[in-house]
């Protein structure tokens, strides 16, 4: 993992929730969008069998966005 998203994740877990990173802020953060968008391009160019592997390999992002989602409450 890149020192950005160490970065990112130690905010995400930070106790203060005015401190955390909206989800909105997350998504607009480079390293984030750029990886969104290789997602998409990846989804777009492989066949459908394909899928799965991409999914796999982008489910450690989902778990960023669980993870802001449970601290919110």
């Amino acid at each position: 993992m890149s020192e950005s998203l160490k970065q990112i994740v130690m905010m995400m877990l930070n106790k203060d929730p005015i401190r955390r990173p909206t989800t909105e802020q997350l998504l607009l953060h480079p390293e984030i969008a750029q990886r969104i968008q290789q997602f998409r391009r990846d989804i777009n160019n492989e066949g459908n069998d394909q899928y799965i592997a991409i999914f796999i390999r982008c489910r450690k992002y989902a778990i960023f966005f669980i993870i802001i989602n449970l601290l919110e409450y």
